[in-house]
């Protein structure tokens, strides 16, 4: 392992993830009314920012009275002290002295983590206006987009960084958990060979609806958790998160993402792979080139990786890395907090592909819950296809008010993507389906077949009775001789001959009766703990 961090050079100074959750609700919901709730609730960034803003109205209060208190003559020691262990509770709060003097004292109290969330805000505003740009206004009026309060993460290298969440809803019934956490300082090696998940140490809510945890999965189900009780709505959160991984300033960037080394590209494909099997430096040489050759998707300024089960590593080209470091501004050049100018950079370039992360993402669903629901339950199979054929149409109207390039920028997402949508899968088991309603078919054809014959048959037995008795009549006057046997009458024989011949057209229907009913009859004879034999 040691040769492997050794051979395996180069680090990422400034990425961010944007992993995706879908879920979708087991009841009908109204979509302005869930958003409503969701907003209103305390899990919204607008209810953390109006309480935000009041416990600093507090804090700027209470300081201010303890520094007024130094003029009214009470011990300077004593005042000193409960001050600092004031800004020791609040140590997200920088003072800046507005008066000073012997008859009065102010402070302006500043919050950064509030001063973050505005701007988030305001950011959020020019994303959806650029969203609504790029794929239309009817794409955004079946959809609604929700920001919650952030999270503070502590990593294991002792960074920390805000973790931002969002939610999106859509009127078919989906909706998606997006969780943002920007990545600094981090070696190739650390993130080819663990799950994003295993760098975090700690994360504590800025908000009262969730309790620490050291996971992103563990975020998102308190969160799920939290928004099922807000909406009063069962929501089926599928566990499987699809991931795009921006890199903005890693070791090897080129101006031209595609056209850098060879050993920078293996590096990148053990990240989009990520985690791998730690083998030496050229091990992974030929999927690194198949990976940039044919799995990807240049913007000019950027490209996208594309992995096969589904996930996406996004690298932008040198020229913004340059752009930052000759800004003025040397505050993003400092601690990780300081940096949500890049972030929000990202985040906006992040949504020129993030409506076709989201497509896909429906349509693996969609794909999922056939496969699930209809596919494994032949009597739920109808009303399960209508409303997979539902959801599909929903999907191709989403579409067809986009600009052809968006159009084929998700046709190229689902084309390199076959074992994430499980298009495979399902192809062979709708044939492996079809094939079982065939038989199924010809089985009813066959009862059918059956009860018709032996229906008429025993319809027309039934009548015989009276035609045998005329016919043994017959029978028995064409014989020689003039005595009757004793006993023996012509109605007692033409009784008993049309009761032998239903006992044997009975035995023959039973004998030739469907295979289907014969294996059902063979498999009650078995003991339970005998194989069965299949039945459809």
């Amino acid at each position: 392992m040691q040769n492997q961090i050794h051979e395996m050079a180069g680090s990422v100074a400034l990425g961010v993830l944007h992993r995706y959750y879908i879920f979708t609700a087991e009841e009908n919901f109204d979509l302005q009314a869930m958003a409503d709730s969701i907003e209103n609730s305390s899990l919204s960034m607008k209810h953390f920012v109006e309480e935000a803003h009041n416990e600093l109205v507090r804090f700027k209060t209470i300081f201010e009275e303890s520094a007024r208190a130094v003029l009214d003559g009470a011990p300077v020691d004593t005042t000193a002290e409960a001050l600092e262990k004031l800004l020791a509770r609040n140590n997200d709060v920088v003072l800046s002295p507005l008066e000073i003097s012997c008859n009065r004292i102010a402070f302006d109290a500043t919050s950064l983590t509030l001063n973050y969330c505005e701007q988030l805000d305001d950011n959020l505003e020019e994303e959806q206006g650029l969203f609504q740009e790029i794929y239309g206004e009817w794409p955004c009026s079946v959809q609604t987009r929700c920001v919650l309060a952030p999270w503070l993460i502590e990593f294991d290298n002792d960074r920390e960084a805000y973790l931002n969440a969002f939610v999106f809803l859509f009127a078919n019934g989906m909706g998606f958990l997006k969780v943002e956490l920007p990545v600094e300082n981090v070696t190739f090696n650390v993130l080819a060979l663990n799950p994003m998940s295993s760098l975090i140490k700690n994360a504590s809510p800025l908000h009262s609806e969730a309790l620490e945890c050291d996971s992103i999965l563990g975020i998102v189900e308190q969160t799920m958790d939290s928004l099922s009780k807000i909406c009063e709505t069962t929501f089926r959160l599928d566990t499987k998160s699809f991931d795009n991984f921006i890199l903005a300033d890693y070791d090897g960037q080129t101006e031209n993402p595609l056209e850098t080394d060879p050993l920078t590209k293996e590096s990148l494909f053990r990240i989009s792979h990520s985690p791998v099997p730690p083998k030496s430096m050229g091990f992974y040489t030929e999927q690194a080139e198949e990976l940039f050759k044919r799995q990807s998707l240049n913007y000019g300024t950027s490209a996208s990786l594309l992995n096969p089960m589904g996930g996406c590593l996004t690298l932008v080209g040198a020229q913004f890395k340059e752009f930052w470091a000759s800004s003025d501004d040397e505050r993003h050049r400092n601690a990780s907090l300081d940096r949500s100018d890049e972030i929000n950079a990202l985040r906006i370039a992040n949504s020129q592909f993030e409506f076709a992360i989201l497509i896909v993402m429906m349509y693996r669903t969609l794909n999922e819950q056939l496969l699930s629901k209809g596919l494994r339950n032949p009597k739920a199979y109808q009303s399960v296809r209508i409303g997979y054929e539902a959801g599909r149409m929903f999907l191709i109207e989403l579409q067809s008010h986009c600009y052809a390039t968006v159009r084929d920028q998700i046709a190229f997402f689902k084309s390199k993507m076959p074992h994430y949508l499980k298009q495979a899968d399902l192809s062979e088991k709708n044939e492996a389906f079809a094939k079982i309603l065939e038989i199924g078919k010809n089985k009813r054809r066959q009862q059918l077949e059956f009860f018709a014959t032996t229906t008429g048959l025993l319809f027309a037995v039934s009548f015989a009775l009276p035609s045998l008795r005329d016919t043994i009549s017959i029978i028995r006057e064409a014989l020689p001789f003039d005595e009757n046997i004793p006993i023996v009458s012509i109605d007692g024989i033409s009784l008993a001959v049309w009761l032998a011949l239903l006992a044997w057209i009975a035995a023959q229907a039973w004998r030739l009766r469907p295979t289907a009913e014969k294996a059902r009859t063979s498999n009650s004879k078995r003991p339970k703990d005998a194989i069965p034999v299949g039945r459809y």
